[in-house]
């Protein structure tokens, strides 16, 4: 027996209590974000915030009546909703008005204003979604039963892919970087594939920035395609956009175009797990690069439990453990270069950046 206060491996009982306390206040602060996003209370003070007539928006005051009335919502769960998210300092009391509440530094832009580079209000309804399917969950323990995410409801998909598209300009910036004198090349004229393009996220930033160079999205789901398709509407980019719902192995049948730059950007581990099945893939991507061409390939490595003794990243861990229903399995990189080296490409060079990387594979 140990006596109170007494420090195993360097740790109180008191310090792990400690850490016990804010791990419930953090997830219930997750799980409040994240039912103000579905239930479109940050939605709602989003839009009012863009009818603001001042220049920046820093935050935003309302009051619950103004919710309930705008978004049907009830008086008595709402109170609660609201209680909570003061005690977790999402809101404050504002003395200016008569029962009015403001947003807290800096969580307008965190979790209010989808423009705002710090915006994180899609991992916070990703959260929500991972805390309502616990059930399914825990009983797949007994089962291993997975599903396809396409039986998710589209709207927590693409506030997943939102998620695993974090960062896209910084893998867009990595590559331009590290590749400059083959990203001079390519932005002329180049021509690019993303297999798994989803909902449009990663392409965006690409679009965006190589006006000359064509590109083509492929993905098997029918819902990230409509909705890609949209994106690129909006953004009036149809006549260098082609976005088509269709396999890997059934394009690579049809296609004649021999692609500069293709990408994978967190799609390797979604496929088939069956590791023929993604050797296959590969080899179908190989025929359609061009003998100069790279494949970047952008995948969270996770090393095995018990072979690192490395800190681990906690982030990667989470998109591993978000990412069980699906089956989804990935890999640490020396797996990573053996399912590589196993198909007709020869090179895989890991590109690292600050905090993001990608492997660059080459014939």
């Amino acid at each position: 027996m140990m006596s109170e206060g007494k420090k195993e491996k360097g740790v109180t009982i008191e310090e792990q209590i400690g850490k016990y306390h804010q791990s419930i206040f953090g997830f219930n602060t997750m799980l409040i974000l994240g039912a103000g996003c579905k239930i479109g209370i940050f939605d709602y003070l989003y839009e009012k915030g863009k009818s603001s007539t001042q220049d920046k928006i820093t935050s935003i005051t309302f009051t619950p009546e103004e919710i309930i009335l705008n978004l049907k919502l009830s008086p008595f769960y709402l109170d609660g909703w609201l209680h909570m998210a003061v005690a977790c300092g999402i809101f404050e009391l504002e003395d200016s008005c008569e029962r009015c509440l403001i947003s807290a530094p800096h969580i307008y832009d965190l979790f209010i204003n989808r423009d705002s580079m710090f915006y994180k209000g899609n991992t916070a309804a990703l959260m929500n979604i991972m805390a309502l399917n616990q059930e399914f969950l825990i009983n797949n323990f007994k089962t291993g039963n997975t599903k396809d995410y396409r039986d998710f409801p589209p709207e927590d998909c693409k506030n997943g892919q939102v998620v695993s598209t974090i960062g896209g300009a910084k893998f867009e910036q990595l590559f331009s970087n590290r590749k400059a004198d083959f990203q001079m090349k390519f932005m002329n004229n180049g021509l690019f594939l993303e297999v798994g393009c989803g909902y449009g996220f990663n392409l965006e930033a690409w679009v965006k920035k190589y006006e000359k160079v064509k590109f083509v999205g492929i993905d098997i789901d029918p819902n990230g395609i409509a909705e890609a398709k949209k994106l690129i509407q909006k953004k009036g980019w149809e006549d260098r956009v082609e976005l088509i719902e269709v396999s890997v192995s059934d394009y690579a049948k049809t296609n004649s175009n021999k692609f500069d730059l293709i990408m994978l950007k967190q799609v390797l581990h979604e496929m088939d797990s069956n590791e023929n099945y993604r050797r296959q893939a590969l080899e179908d991507i190989y025929t359609m690069l061009k003998d100069d061409g790279i494949l970047i390939i952008g995948e969270n490595m996770i090393p095995d439990l018990f072979k690192s003794r490395n800190e681990v990243n906690f982030f990667q861990i989470l998109h591993k453990m978000l990412d069980l229903p699906f089956g989804s399995r990935f890999y640490d990189d020396d797996t990573f270069k053996e399912l590589i080296y196993s198909t007709s490409f020869k090179k895989a060079e890991k590109i690292e950046g600050d905090d993001i990387y990608f492997w660059a594979i080459t014939k």
